[in-house]
């Protein structure tokens, strides 16, 4: 079994359209004390032909399309920050998404789904400054598989 091919991108908005940024959301306490859940959406695509429609083209419309939606949710391409006052706020300080991608040469494995956390990670907040999204597209033989985990 050859080496899957792995690659990240960070994903800025688009400024297509220039619309403004919020203010800055402060996290509320309540939020912080709730046990964080994460609750990960993997999306099913069925195999489709190479020469159709090659994995690098199907990659660079989804980074785009990443891109414009940053702009239309400027806090999903923010960060958590801490204000003068010690509170966490959400900035919509453009610092974009994470889009990792991932080229295998093998069959979906099925039930074990391990390693397709685009963080490498299970659960928890991002560090304050990091992006608060992080998306990982898997292609595999067959289906296509994308990851969305929500913190």
């Amino acid at each position: 079994m050859s080496q899957p091919i792995v690659a990240a991108v960070r994903v800025k908005p688009s400024t297509r359209l220039g619309l403004p940024r919020p203010d800055p959301v402060r996290i509320h306490t309540l939020d912080l004390v709730v046990p964080l859940v994460w609750a990960p959406i993997y999306y099913f695509f069925p195999p489709v032909s190479q020469a159709d429609h090659p994995v690098k083209e199907t990659i660079l419309n989804l980074i785009s399309s990443l891109a414009d939606v940053l702009e239309h949710f400027p806090l999903l391409a923010g960060s958590i920050k801490y204000d003068d006052s010690g509170n966490l706020n959400i900035h919509s300080d453009n610092v974009g998404a994470d889009f990792v991608y991932e080229l295998r040469n093998e069959k979906f494995p099925g039930a074990h789904v391990q390693g397709l956390d685009p963080r490498g990670v299970d659960i928890g907040l991002p560090a304050p400054g990091d992006p608060l999204v992080a998306i990982k597209f898997t292609a595999v033989r067959a289906p296509i598989l994308i990851v969305l985990p929500l913190y």
